[in-house]
């Protein structure tokens, strides 16, 4: 109680977080612009995610489940980084933190919003197929792309002669 109290009480601006390690798994749903309101529309159109406890964030969810069986390849692709993230519609992003740190509930997010379980329960257990398959995740390297204004290597691409290239439409 005391130690509590020193740390997180008589108007303390410090917050709360986890350690995330495998085969715990955290996953951070966010849509920022809207609020968290496209995170709010995707998490009620995916029932597979209706038993997991999940926690109101300033932009979003955090979701917590158990992945046995995740893949050496994925924690060598997240590295000490320790996520993956994965754009789940126009709106909504997705980081799956294999490892590394993590702000939980009662913590207060930067924009003034207290973070609050709006689900509990025993933390379920899910595949990494599944997982994989509901949040878009591949462990594929990202490949550069060949769009000459992202710049990409349009010289790859191009098919034609250079001497004509007309460089202004390019």
């Amino acid at each position: 109680d005391v130690y509590l109290s020193k740390w997180f009480g008589d108007g303390s601006q410090n917050n709360l977080g986890i350690m995330s390690r495998l085969p715990a798994v955290t996953i951070d749903l966010d849509s920022k612009a809207d609020g968290g309101r496209s995170v709010e529309a995707w998490d009620a159109a995916h029932p597979e995610f209706a038993a997991v406890p999940a926690e109101r964030t300033g932009g979003g969810m955090h979701y917590h489940i158990i992945c046995p069986d995740v893949p050496p390849a994925a924690v060598d692709l997240v590295g000490k980084g320790g996520k993956l993230v994965s754009q789940l519609n126009d709106a909504v992003t997705a980081e799956v933190f294999l490892a590394g740190n993590v702000t939980v509930t009662p913590s207060v997010h930067p924009s003034g919003h207290k973070y609050r379980w709006v689900r509990v329960g025993p933390i379920p257990q899910m595949p990494w197929a599944d997982l994989c398959r509901l949040l878009h995740l591949s462990l594929r390297p990202k490949t550069r792309q060949t769009d000459p204004f992202s710049g990409g290597r349009w010289w790859e691409q191009f098919r034609g002669d250079v001497t004509t290239l007309d460089i202004v439409a390019l």
